[in-house]
């Protein structure tokens, strides 16, 4: 069977995906927290779906030449193909339930977070037990994935892979069309209203900060009631920090999945719409796509790499890098520190920073 030169990309990407998605399983186990809060279990999941799809592009276009490894292959690369966008889904609405509604964690780990396991990883099962079951899991030039039927079976170059022809256009539409276009509608819907949400905190914050001032002229306020509004600015200033940075963190999710999937939705589009193929398009989305998993890695360890940076400008990008993820989730960062004595002289100190931050592991 004759394969595109570009059908081998993802045998390069999916294992650099597959490390990425194994360093993040490595990161939250060991972190002093690990599963057992909502964020580390959902990123867990992802990680997990994202392995999936890694094993299954991993190897290639090779398993074509047989019907049954054609169909193993597809098997796992479709589940985790399917359970992926999904999980991305249920960690946007782990950040919306968390800033815009106050949602305590006790309750939404009782209330939502079960439904954010089990629909993906039954719609990403019950996807590839169809395609299996109606031998619609074909050769596509690149990896074994639901088609109507193999790549140029009609050359008749490979007689172990028959022509089933089976229709598979529902397949299509209710696995995948219908998942990945609601994972980029849904999560730019919750992305803006988290932003809007942190907005109207800034304003609140600042209109509160004014009407505290103390006029000159006014009575004099007493010091419980300036302690008071301190403590409450305080209080207000550092949860906008804290949604700020989520924020940032929400957009770093959305723009990885972006990256990862919108070449290859683009050249879907431009064959199904004008029947145009673009070899280019067709290069350029299987090396995005394969890298999802470290994508999602640069997004989990940022905050960690930043302070480690921070503490540490001389280190090298991948020293910063290596460190944040051995240092990640309870291990101290030594921030250094100068200062100057009396006589003149200047001391190194160190300060140790302790584990991470609530937002750091807590998403």
């Amino acid at each position: 069977m004759a394969f595109h030169p570009c059908s081998y990309i993802p045998m390069v990407g999916g294992p650099i995906s597959l490390v990425s998605s194994i360093t993040i399983l490595f990161m939250i186990m060991r972190s002093n927290k690990g599963l057992s809060i909502s964020y580390h279990r959902l990123l867990f999941g992802l990680s997990i779906a994202d392995i999936l799809a890694d094993i299954g592009m991993s190897f290639g276009p090779f398993p074509s030449s047989n019907q049954y490894a054609c169909s193993a292959q597809g098997f796992v690369f479709f589940a985790g193909f399917v359970a992926q966008p999904l999980y991305s889904c249920s960690l946007q609405l782990y950040y919306l339930c968390s800033i815009k509604y106050a949602m305590k964690p006790e309750d939404f780990q009782k209330r939502v977070e079960p439904f954010l396991h089990i629909i993906p990883t039954l719609y990403g099962l019950s996807g590839s037990i169809v395609s299996v079951a109606t031998k619609a899991m074909n050769p596509t030039g690149s990896y074994c994935f639901p088609a109507s039927k193999p790549f140029d079976c009609d050359l008749g170059i490979d007689e172990d892979v028959p022509c089933r022809g089976e229709s598979i256009s529902y397949i299509r539409v209710i696995w995948g069309l219908v998942v990945v276009s609601f994972t980029f509608v849904f999560m730019a819907i919750a992305m803006k209203m988290i932003y809007s949400t942190v907005r109207n905190k800034e304003v609140m914050t600042k209109s509160f900060a004014f009407k505290g001032k103390v006029n000159p002229d006014s009575k004099p306020v007493s010091i419980k009631a300036r302690l008071c509004l301190l403590s409450c600015g305080s209080c207000r200033n550092q949860d906008n920090v804290k949604s700020g940075k989520i924020l940032k963190r929400i957009m770093q999710y959305y723009f990885a999945f972006m990256l990862a999937n919108s070449v290859v939705v683009l050249g879907h589009l431009l064959i199904a719409m004008f029947g145009f193929r673009s070899d280019w398009i067709y290069c350029l989305g299987h090396l995005f796509f394969s890298l999802q998993g470290f994508y999602n890695l640069l997004v989990f360890i940022n905050p960690r790499y930043e302070t480690v940076k921070s503490n540490d400008a001389d280190l090298s990008i991948i020293r910063s890098f290596y460190t944040a993820i051995c240092s990640y989730g309870g291990v101290a960062v030594v921030k250094k520190k100068s200062f100057k004595a009396p006589t003149g002289e200047i001391f190194n100190d160190s300060e140790s920073v302790g584990e991470e931050s609530c937002y750091e592991e807590d998403g």
